[in-house]
């Protein structure tokens, strides 16, 4: 789970929040909607095709190219897809919202794939 002013770390195994801000790569805020920001680095896209989950190949050469790092506004059953601040390729599956304001959380199946 990632929530508000809990930023991930997703290159940490497991992914959990870094006492060293910089290594944080992913943080969720309400605006408008319940937004994913990537941080510090990090980089994200939505997934467009619905109803399939990206694999490797799929994220990893559209992530050098298009991904940024904007503020994605989500929504249950979105797929997020991106990089991390140390290169590695991410997928983040929005499986629960909940929360507003300075108490919005979301939950994710992510996936993580070394760099190597």
């Amino acid at each position: 789970m990632i929530a508000y002013a809990e930023d991930k770390d997703l290159d940490s195994t497991p992914p959990s929040r870094s006492e060293i801000n910089q290594e944080n790569d992913f943080t969720v805020f309400q605006l408008s909607g319940r937004m994913l920001r990537p941080e510090h680095g990090a980089k994200a896209l939505a997934w467009e095709n619905s109803g399939t989950v990206p694999s490797y190949s799929d994220c990893a050469g559209v992530t050098k190219t298009q991904a940024t790092a904007k503020d994605i506004e989500m929504k249950t059953g979105m797929v997020v897809y991106g990089t991390t601040n140390q290169g590695r390729v991410v997928r983040l599956a929005v499986k629960q919202l909940a929360g507003q304001a300075f108490d919005v959380r979301g939950t994710f199946d992510v996936v993580v794939w070394d760099n190597t």
